[in-house]
């Protein structure tokens, strides 16, 4: 064999000069290394850029993609999930519970801007539920918390007739149990002492009188009947004057006597006080009926009736209800709060019920509704500040949109004034896929209600 090989005779440069061997392989390696890679990364970019260019300038392309969007546009197609989160018109999975999106067909005439048409598979699959809007008598209950007070009509307060002291207070204590003319207190009074002393006198003369003048007679009688109307005056029953008759003599302790029975609601003096003429000492009132203080809003209290019935429970009376009745409706408005005054009498014979303790009352109220009104769920109307709609099925399976104006909420129902017309059918569920329907399709809807009359006016 040959000393050399063919590609590197003795007589080839790098024969003669070894290093440029090694140049040619350092440049061959960073070539492969970097420049190679770095080519293939410009040629990509530079293709997607000519790629784009042509697109934008010349439409490739897109004359494909607008016949498949023209196709799926001419579908009238949503899709939705089981849950009902969204409704879209492309297939796939639900952005928010990520279940897979099922097939709902929507029909009709893309012109009719104020209805759709739900297939029955649709239908049951969105839960669209239709009830007859009527024309009934419609009640609400009203609960409004109050507070118990005691009546104001029998209470009597006990106050001095004459000056003097406080012997003995026999009635110390708030809530108190007293029957009439039972003493609540002793009083020691000077005046009525001389009273009694003018009493006797004026008796003891009458009794003895020897002269034979009628004119005498009647003038001693005078005297003895005003000294007993002075008694009286100063707060002392007629049994207790006949008593002070009969013992012959004046006492300067005098028992001061309950009017009637009831409960002592505020004590205001204490034993050992001296009193003036007309200074309270207690107040007493009957507790076997008490009253519940409600503050109502005006409009609460627009069909309120005297004597109507009340039902009511009491905080500290737990699964008992109380009947009671509306004694006084206030007919001026408290400017501070805004609120009505009303009262509701309440029997309280067994004394269960507690003075300043909360009672709530449901009041139950006829909503007087003219034969134009109608009665609809609370769920089958949609709000949307000063815009309310509902859905009406005018055909089978045809749903159209209808703005209603809302005479009063009451609960679980609605009074409308206007919109709907007495047993025409209303969808009181599944509304909010009926909204999205109609709004997805470019119509009237809740998100855009006045979109017809835009379109109108474009015209």
């Amino acid at each position: 064999m040959s000393e050399f090989t063919q590609n590197e005779s003795p007589q080839s440069p790098t024969h003669k000069h070894p290093w440029i061997k090694g140049v040619f392989q350092f440049l061959a390696y960073w070539f492969k290394l970097i420049v190679q890679p770095a080519l293939a990364v410009l040629f990509v970019l530079g293709m997607a850029w000519l790629f784009g260019y042509a697109q934008r300038n010349f439409n490739w392309f897109n004359d494909a993609a607008t016949s498949v969007a023209d196709a799926e546009a001419k579908e009238d197609t949503l899709y939705a999930c089981s849950m009902l989160c969204v409704f879209v018109k492309a297939p796939g999975r639900c952005a928010v519970c990520g279940m897979e999106l099922q097939e709902i067909e929507v029909k009709g005439d893309p012109k009719d801007i104020f209805g759709v048409t739900i297939d029955p598979t649709a239908r049951r699959l969105a839960n669209i539920k239709t009830v007859a809007a009527l024309n009934l008598p419609v009640s609400k209950e009203t609960e409004v918390l109050g507070k118990i007070a005691y009546d104001e009509t029998s209470e009597s307060t006990i106050s001095a007739y004459v000056d003097g002291r406080i012997v003995d207070l026999l009635i110390d204590f708030t809530g108190a149990q007293v029957k009439k003319g039972e003493p609540l207190a002793i009083l020691y009074s000077p005046d009525l002492y001389a009273d009694q002393v003018g009493l006797l006198n004026a008796k003891k003369l009458l009794e003895e009188n020897s002269s034979s003048s009628e004119r005498t007679i009647a003038a001693n009688r005078r005297l003895y009947e005003s000294a007993r109307r002075r008694l009286a005056e100063f707060g002392l029953p007629t049994a207790q004057v006949d008593e002070i008759e009969q013992r012959g003599e004046p006492d300067s302790n005098i028992q001061i006597t309950s009017p009637m029975s009831g409960t002592c609601v505020e004590k205001l003096v204490k034993e050992g006080d001296y009193i003036k003429t007309g200074m309270p000492i207690l107040k007493l009132a009957d507790l076997s009926k008490v009253w519940l203080m409600l503050e109502m809003f005006p409009e609460e209290t627009s069909n309120l009736q005297l004597g109507q019935s009340v039902t009511i429970t009491i905080q500290s009376q737990v699964g008992q209800k109380f009947e009671g009745t509306i004694s006084f409706i206030d007919p001026m408005v408290n400017p501070k709060t805004n609120t009505v005054n009303v009262r509701v009498e309440i029997p309280n014979d067994a004394g269960l019920i507690k003075i300043g303790d909360f009672g709530r009352a449901k009041i139950k109220t006829n909503h007087p509704a003219d034969q134009n009104m109608v009665v609809v769920p609370r769920g089958a109307v949609l709000l949307n500040g000063s815009d309310s709609i509902a859905y009406v099925e005018t055909e089978a399976g045809r749903f159209e949109f209808r703005k209603v104006e809302i005479a009063e909420i009451m609960g679980d129902k609605i009074l409308l004034s206007t919109g709907i017309k007495p047993g025409e059918m209303v969808a009181a569920s599944g509304v909010f896929m009926l909204d999205s329907t109609f709004n997805i399709q470019g119509k009237v809807s809740l998100i855009d209600p006045n979109r017809a009359a835009r379109k109108n006016q474009a015209k």
